[in-house]
């Protein structure tokens, strides 16, 4: 069976070395935060799931959130987001103390 891998990402070298620099700290034990920020269409996306692959890749949990157009209390969905799906996993862990 053949698999179809996407196209080399292109133009994101700076961007690219950011997100590595980011998880070279994870491993490191310290936290931060990358944010991926611009107009629409310019890769963020492709971006943010490669980073993402390669944070599963080196055992890094990787959390998601997604952002909607607006604002108010929208504005905390993409870390809501986040939160509940660690919130699952964490309870879906075997042997988590009750």
């Amino acid at each position: 069976m053949s698999v179809l891998r996407s196209a080399e990402l292109v133009g994101r070298d700076a961007e690219w070395q950011s997100g590595l620099a980011a998880l070279a700290h994870l491993a490191q034990g310290q936290g931060g935060l990358l944010v991926l920020a611009g107009e629409a269409g310019i890769g963020k996306s492709r971006l943010a799931a490669d980073l993402a692959e390669r944070a599963a890749e080196r055992g890094v949990a990787v959390l998601r959130g997604r952002a909607v157009p607006g604002g108010g209390a929208q504005a905390y969905r993409p870390l809501a987001g986040a939160a509940s799906q660690a919130l699952r996993h964490q309870a879906a862990r075997p042997g988590r103390p009750s």
